[in-house]
């Protein structure tokens, strides 16, 4: 999925995303091998030719933490197809976020591309429990999880 977007990289929005794929380009791959691209400059061109360069060599290494720290948090969720098997989406239900009340945590549950596991407060709700859950996860994709 992520191989398809190209407003992942910084300068590049929804409006130049749109010329690229209506110009027949869906992939880095294509844009890569691309000659000139109606409504995108020789200076955007190259520049983008660089950055896909370098993110597929990240790709290609598969290496997490550069994604981690270089897509933006919203976007993670591309990453599937390239880190399916070590990759866990996790999410946290709450009764509130109020220092005044509300638990922090009531039910976690977490999907790792074979199975999904459901952690309850007062059932199997533990550090341990999610720490092993977590094991082989490189890369962890949350809803609102930086809050």
């Amino acid at each position: 999925m992520i191989r398809n977007r190209f407003s992942v990289f910084q300068g590049v929005g929804p409006k130049t995303e749109q010329v690229i794929w209506n110009a027949g380009i869906l992939t880095w791959d294509q844009f890569l091998s691309a000659g000139q691209i109606k409504g995108v400059s020789a200076r955007v061109r190259q520049s983008l030719t660089e950055k896909i360069t370098f993110w597929q060599a990240a790709l290609d290494r598969k290496d997490h933490r550069f994604f981690a720290e270089n897509l933006a948090g919203a976007d993670h969720w591309l990453l599937f197809e390239e880190f399916g098997d070590s990759v866990c989406y996790l999410d946290i239900e709450t009764t509130g976020l109020s220092a005044n009340y509300g638990d922090v945590t009531t039910v976690v549950g977490i999907y790792n591309g074979q199975k999904f596991e459901v952690f309850i407060r007062d059932d199997n709700l533990a550090g341990q429990t999610l720490s092993k859950a977590l094991a082989n996860c490189k890369l962890l994709i949350t809803y609102n999880g930086r809050t």
